[in-house]
């Protein structure tokens, strides 16, 4: 608890240019009150705010509006077909699946979490699903894993044993939709918050924003 209080301070200060502004652009158009975060500005302002998640994935707030409504995660519509075949021969392994990745933004240095990952599990006996982000590849990929550069997330997930992650909001809410315990490791945009709302709410580990070893990975996915 006492990381996430000062990972909330740093953020905070870090944003204090932008929620000044914000309440700069909301005093000219005549409103009455200004808000104390840009973050929680965002929600606290609107009349109304869906959260696509669920509260249990909050921290225990009490000053959250009635206004928010925690509305869980969007349906995912069935893709076409377009699996690659590697990828529907790894989904016919009856050995536990591993997916990992680095979202689609902080993809531009497999080293932070894909590469320690496929090197933490290359003699286990585990299959692992490398999602790069489109247009990506990666050389030297262990016999037991695959890297492609995009595949469905709602087909994939709910076959997966573990989702290792950078901490993207959007597949850390579809792996636990689909009960899949999440292992996080990231140091941009959100992804420190999310990591933290997997930690406090016991549904995965969090081994911190900087690059993890090979060891810690592969500890914290046998765990």
């Amino acid at each position: 608890m006492a990381a996430t209080t000062s990972q909330n301070r740093a953020l905070r200060q870090a944003l204090q240019p932008s929620t000044d502004h914000l309440n700069a652009l909301l005093a000219a158009m005549g409103a009455t009150r200004a808000v104390d975060g840009v973050m929680d500005g965002y929600v606290t302002v609107a009349p109304e705010f869906w959260s696509l998640s669920v509260r249990a994935m909050d921290f225990g707030r009490t000053d959250l509006p009635a206004s928010v409504t925690f509305a869980g995660i969007l349906p995912t519509a069935p893709p076409p077909s377009m699996l690659p075949a590697e990828v529907v021969e790894l989904l016919q392994s009856p050995r536990p699946l591993v997916v990992v990745t680095q979202g689609t933004i902080a993809n531009n240095d497999f080293s932070r979490l894909i590469r320690p990952t496929l090197d933490a599990l290359a003699d286990q006996d585990v299959d692992v699903l490398a999602a790069l982000g489109p247009g990506r590849t990666l050389d030297h990929v262990p016999a037991n894993a695959v890297a492609v550069g995009w595949v469905p997330f709602g087909d994939i997930l709910p076959r997966a044993s573990v989702y290792v992650t950078n901490g993207g909001f959007g597949g850390t809410q579809l792996a636990l939709a689909s009960g899949v315990p999440v292992v996080t490791s990231g140091a941009t945009e959100d992804k420190s918050l999310v990591a933290a709302r997997v930690a406090a709410a016991r549904v995965g580990i969090d081994l911190g924003p900087d690059v993890p070893s090979p060891d810690a990975i592969r500890t914290a996915v046998t765990t």
